[in-house]
């Protein structure tokens, strides 16, 4: 966190679980908030784990690989459409351009990048699985994140409350057997009310006893962004009015990567 020494502020997706600067906060990055518009009953779908990754890391690998093949014992469905198969002899899943393969999946694989047990780190694997009526199988360390900050509701299946990678795939088979309790799972998802922009408050309470000095001298906040920042300009900018909205000014400029700015934007990495 040497990042908090030099600036006012810094925004992340992981953060210490102990010891944590008090000027550093949690920021999401799911830049979509509703549900899809079209869902189907989960026991209705034909897939029953959908895996989609590119990320093919030996550990992760390892979970799905034990997942997979539980499923292919019990005459489940398991399909990928990333570069990563955990093993799997059978073709990637190909879908119609501009399809959603997801809404198709009872469950989906939700594996956090960052699996450091110092840190938690929440981003948007999660809520992704949700938001197309997934039930997520989850492996990560952003619980406390996704319930205590952006109030996500509980309706997945999470890698920590298993003893083995072969429990867990005992655990997934069982509820895949349970129609009932699929659509139940669901039903959790499609009634809870996404907010955006929840994880702003804080920080915007935080300003207001602290504000920046650049906020108080500037006519207008620069903001600079470099190749790393796979997010939006717009959502990006929809954030920082979020988190300075009571602060003035309100005049915010876009610079070049390689001028000095107000604001800097670092997407780089986890763990």
């Amino acid at each position: 966190m040497i990042l908090s020494k030099h600036y006012d502020l810094v925004l992340s997706m992981e953060l210490l679980r102990q010891g944590s600067p008090e000027n550093v906060f949690y920021i999401a990055i799911d830049e979509d908030t509703v549900m899809y518009d079209t869902i189907t009953r989960a026991s209705l779908r034909p897939i029953d784990v959908l895996y989609t990754s590119s990320n093919c890391d030996t550990t992760r690998e390892r979970m799905v690989h034990v997942i997979r093949q539980k499923l292919e014992e019990e005459g489940l469905r398991f399909e990928y459409n990333g570069r990563c198969n955990a093993g799997s002899r059978k073709p990637r899943y190909k879908f119609a351009a501009h399809a959603q393969p997801a809404l198709k999946s009872k469950m989906m694989i939700a594996i956090s990048r960052s699996q450091d047990p110092h840190t938690e780190a929440l981003d948007e694997k999660l809520s992704k699985a949700m938001k197309f009526g997934c039930i997520a199988i989850y492996q990560g360390v952003g619980q406390r994140l996704a319930h205590s900050v952006q109030s996500y509701p509980h309706g997945y299946l999470d890698r920590q409350y298993y003893s083995s990678d072969s429990d867990f795939a005992g655990a997934i088979v069982r509820t895949l057997r349970d129609p009932a309790l699929l659509d139940s799972i669901q039903q959790q998802l499609l009634v809870h009310k996404w907010e955006k922009m929840r994880f702003c408050k804080i920080i915007n309470d935080f300003v207001l006893r602290h504000p920046p000095s650049w906020i108080r001298s500037n006519t207008s906040v620069s903001i600079a962004k470099n190749n790393g920042a796979s997010l939006s300009n717009k959502y990006l900018l929809e954030v920082i009015q979020c988190i300075f909205k009571s602060a003035h000014p309100l005049n915010y400029k876009w610079v070049h990567k390689s001028q000095e700015a107000d604001i800097e934007i670092n997407h780089c990495c986890f763990g």
